[in-house]
C-alpha cells in the first residue's frame, strides 16, 4: 500500500531494510501483545469489509509495507525511525491500510445494495424486508454485536492518543484483570486503574 505523495518522508530520514528488520525482531512480548489486540480491534471494527481477513494478516500488510518502503522506491510505508517508535508507526500503518480496506469495500456498497433489494423477501403479512434490514433487528442477536461494534470504534478513536487508555481497553477485551495487566504488560496499578476510570467515564455517554 502507498503512502500519500504529499506525505514522502525523504530518503535519507527513513529506516533502511536492515533496521526495519531489526526493529521488528526487537519486538517485545508487551509490543506484540499490543500489536495484536490493536489489530484485531480494526479487523472487528471493519465488520464485513474485513473480508475474511483477519488481524494476522493486517499486521503482516503492515511490516511487508514498511518493508517495502524501506526500498526507497514508490510502494509501502517509510518508517521515520529517528522520530517515531517503531510500534507506532506500525500502529498508524494498521489503521491506514484498515481504512483502505474499508473504503475499497464500500466503492462496492452500490453493487451490493442492488444485490440486496433483489434478495428481499415477502412476510405472511405483506412486509418486505431486505437482508440488511433483518440483520439489524433490534430483537435479534446480531444487532447487539453491531451495538458492540460501534462503541468499540467509538472508544478506539476517542482514546487514539492515549496509550495507557488503548492498551487498558485491549487488555479488558482480552479478560486480562488489573493485576494481570500489572504483571503482564508493565503497567502500574495507578495507570491502570487511571486509564479504566477515564474509559468508564467516556463509556457513560455513549451508551
Amino acid at each position: 500500500m502507498n503512502e500519500p505523495r504529499g506525505r514522502r518522508i525523504p530518503i535519507e530520514k527513513m529506516a533502511t531494510p536492515a533496521e526495519v528488520g531489526a526493529a521488528v525482531g526487537s519486538l517485545s512480548a508487551v509490543d506484540t501483545y499490543r500489536l495484536k489486540k490493536f489489530a484485531q480491534m480494526r479487523i472487528f471494527g471493519l465488520g464485513r469489509a474485513a473480508m475474511g481477513r483477519d488481524y494476522k494478516v493486517l499486521m503482516q500488510e503492515a511490516i511487508t509495507s514498511t518493508l517495502e518502503g524501506a526500498e526507497g522506491g514508490e510502494q509501502g510505508r517509510r518508517w521515520q525511525k529517528d522520530r517515531v517508535a517503531f510500534t507506532d508507526h506500525l500502529f498508524g500503518a494498521m489503521r491506514s491500510i484498515s481504512s483502505h480496506w474499508l473504503e475499497n469495500y464500500e466503492r462496492q456498497a452500490g453493487e451490493k445494495e442492488r444485490l440486496d433489494c433483489e434478495m428481499a423477501v415477502e412476510d405472511e403479512d405483506g412486509r418486505i424486508s431486505t437482508p440488511v434490514e433483518r440483520a439489524v433487528d433490534p430483537s435479534s442477536g446480531p444487532f447487539q454485536a453491531l451495538r458492540a461494534k460501534e462503541v468499540l470504534e467509538v472508544l478506539d478513536k476517542h482514546f487514539e492518543g492515549d496509550e495507557d487508555a488503548q492498551i487498558v481497553l485491549m487488555a479488558r477485551m482480552d479478560g486480562l484483570t488489573v493485576p494481570e495487566m500489572i504483571v503482564q504488560l508493565g503497567l502500574t496499578q495507578e495507570r491502570a486503574n487511571a486509564a479504566l476510570q477515564r474509559i468508564r467515564y467516556f463509556a457513560k455517554g455513549i451508551i
